[in-house]
């Protein structure tokens, strides 16, 4: 901008492409012609299966279930077998920095994702029958689950079996 209400001439170009219209229109006003590119399509809108935690344990099975009746929506594009749960404790959340996930976020889990280190995992430690979601930390030949909160212990795994998935969205109310 040059102080007034009219773009800088050096830039009109770059802004015209941006925007997806003619530099006439950008500079006159007017009438838009939609034959001028104008590229008004949404994202996609998919459906979720929402599971509960108990049945995020084996997930696949309900999966395959064709009478699921709790889903959630979720704009973009989506990996096949996406799932979501309710977080329902407060392991996630944090005051400080970094990832917080508050109790009661819709989380989502792509089952296919290959797993790394630092990522946001829903897993089925061993000797529990209730999937957690921590942060996955490999020190060393350690790995853990790590809460954010620090009033959460850590979990030592023995390997990465126990890994139900990768969470990558989340969603909450306010």
């Amino acid at each position: 901008m040059n102080g007034g209400g009219a773009p800088s001439s050096r830039y009109i170009s770059s802004l015209a492409k941006i925007l997806k219209v003619n530099e006439n229109w950008l500079l006159n006003g007017g009438e838009l012609n939609t034959g001028d590119s104008l590229d008004l399509s949404l994202p996609p809108i998919k459906t979720v299966p929402l599971l509960s935690l108990q049945q995020a344990a084996s997930w696949s099975d309900y999966m395959k279930n064709s009478s699921i009746t709790s889903c959630v929506q979720l704009v973009g594009e989506i990996p096949a077998n996406t799932f979501a749960v309710v977080l329902e404790s407060d392991s996630m959340s944090t005051s400080g920095g970094g990832v917080s996930i508050p109790n009661g976020s819709t989380v989502f889990v792509d089952p296919d994702r290959t797993v790394q280190p630092g990522n946001i995992v829903l897993a089925l430690p061993k000797g529990t029958t209730t999937p957690v979601i921590r942060k996955l930390e490999i020190e060393g030949p350690d790995i853990l689950l790590v809460p954010t909160n620090p009033r959460y212990p850590s979990i030592m795994l023995d390997d990465l079996s126990c890994i139900l998935g990768v969470c990558f969205k989340i969603q909450q109310n306010i």
